[in-house]
């Protein structure tokens, strides 16, 4: 893997790990177990980005191929069609996640994953190329930090198989960001094409952080 490529791929392992250490998302999960309210926010973020992602994905892909650039369209094309229904995962999950004694509790929508959306929808409209880091740091991320989240989570009482949004893309993202690498390897000779693609890596990092604050709100 090239220098450059590599310090892409260390570079989200350490904002993963500050992530790790800092959020309170994951202090909660790391010291008791996450309350109801903070795992459907959660849930429902996760719902919101899976569906954006559907759409945004499609965008990058359609862009690419007007831009000539085949390879970039086939790659963002192939994500699309494997993203299909991942929003039914959340979906379900939800079902799983206990409601309060009286009625049950209307789906919360963070701001701040729509916020994430709108970013995604920005860079895949702009430049897919660029949409790409902030595919690479959520899908690397996820393999990074998801195992041991979800270790965590089991640990204090929660069925890991009650986050299947979660831990099925634990499994699917390890072969996706390896991926992601290698493309990126291709197209990373130009420095400042590198110093753009780090910015977003960067804000990407900033804008999931949010979001878990959000969801560890009570």
């Amino acid at each position: 893997m090239a220098e450059a490529n590599v310090s892409v791929k260390l570079r989200i392992e350490e904002l993963s790990e500050e992530m790790w250490k800092k959020n309170p998302f994951f202090e909660v999960a790391r010291t008791s177990k996450l309350p109801p309210s903070s795992l459907r926010k959660y849930l429902s973020g996760l719902e919101m980005l899976f569906k954006a992602s559907y759409r945004n994905l499609s965008l990058a892909a359609d862009k690419a191929s007007a831009n000539g650039d085949e390879e970039l369209a086939r790659f963002f094309s192939a994500k699309r069609d494997e993203e299909l229904g991942h929003d039914q995962w959340a979906r379900d999950d939800l079902k799983f996640v206990s409601a309060p004694e009286k009625g049950s509790m209307p789906k919360v929508q963070p701001e701040s994953a729509q916020f994430i959306c709108d970013f995604g929808h920005y860079l895949a409209d702009l430049d897919p190329f660029y949409y790409l880091g902030y595919v690479s740091f959520a899908e690397y991320m996820t393999t990074y930090l998801g195992p041991r989240f979800l270790e965590c989570t089991s640990e204090n009482g929660l069925d890991k198989s009650k986050i299947s949004a979660l831990s099925n893309h634990v499994v699917l993202d390890v072969g996706h960001a390896e991926e992601n690498f290698e493309l990126i390897e291709s197209r990373f000779q130009d420095p400042a094409v590198r110093d753009r693609f780090n910015s977003v890596v960067q804000q990407s990092s900033i804008l999931l952080s949010a979001f878990f604050e959000e969801c560890a709100r009570e």
